[in-house]
Formats: C-alpha cells, structure tokens, sequence
C-alpha cells in the first residue's frame, strides 16, 4: 500500500516539476488532433501559464483515475511533460482498462507541447539529468512503473 501511494505521489511531484529539462526533443507519442483538440490548442497559444498547465495536468490525471488493470498488458506509459534539455519530466502509468488511450494521448501531447513552451518562455534550466523509460507492471490489481534496467 505504502509503494502504491508513494509510487502516485512521485508520479504528481515529478508531472509539476516543471523547472526540469528540454530543447527540441520530439515527444513519442505522433497522435493526429482531433478537431476538439485543435480547439484547445487554440485555447493555449499565447503566453504559457503554471495555471494553464495545471489545468491541463489535472485533466490528464482525471483521465488516468486509478489505473486498475487485469492483466500486465493493460498497463501502459507514456512520456509526461518535458525537461528543458530534452527529454520527458516524468512517465505517466495508465490502464487501457480504465483510460481511453486516444484522448489521454490527445491530453498528453497537448501537455507536453505546453510544457516545452513554457520552458522555453521561461527559459528554464536544470542538471539535464536524463529520465530513464519505465516498465509497468500490476500491483494488487494497480498498474505501477519501475525503471528500466540499463546495461
């Protein structure tokens, strides 16, 4: 239980780090707008606001709910936010059993635009430490990350 919560609560704290690392790295999700979004980027494209982005972040992680899952195979992730030199913020864990996995993708990239801009706006900085992928896996019938071994 302990893991599951400090697992979520990591998940939150890296999602509003903003104050990470970016440049101009392509995100990996290529998820053509729908019209609906088409008319939330309209929505955001003057000046970026820490307020703009928590709304946004916060319509992410209503769509994730709990990422209750059956099987390993539901569980997924997918980048979160960007670091000023290049790379995700943080990896989001979500169920395909619980998440519609084209509108979370939709969200996510609208998020992860919005937050490379407002690092750039921003011109904000950090160690350009890189963020390693995660696997997911179940957990007492949750989806949960850990990071990748490297070789």
């Amino acid at each position: 239980m302990t893991f599951k919560v400090n697992t979520m609560a990591v998940l939150l704290v890296a999602a509003f780090a903003l104050s990470a690392c970016s440049d101009n790295a392509e995100q990996a999700i290529n998820v053509e707008l729908q019209p609906e979004a088409a008319e939330l980027k309209e929505e955001y494209s003057g000046k970026v606001t820490p307020e703009q982005l928590n709304e946004l972040a916060g319509e992410v992680f209503r769509l994730v709910g709990t990422p209750e899952a059956d099987s390993p195979e539901q569980c997924q992730a997918l980048p979160f936010g960007a670091k000023p030199c290049g790379g995700p913020a943080s990896w989001l864990v979500y169920s395909t059993k619980v998440t519609d996995s084209e509108l979370l993708a939709e969200k996510v990239q609208q998020y992860n635009e919005l937050s490379e801009r407002y690092n750039k706006q921003e011109e904000l900085v950090s160690d350009c430490a890189v963020l390693n992928p995660v696997v997911t896996n179940i957990m007492n019938g949750i989806c949960v990350a850990s990071e990748q071994a490297t070789m």
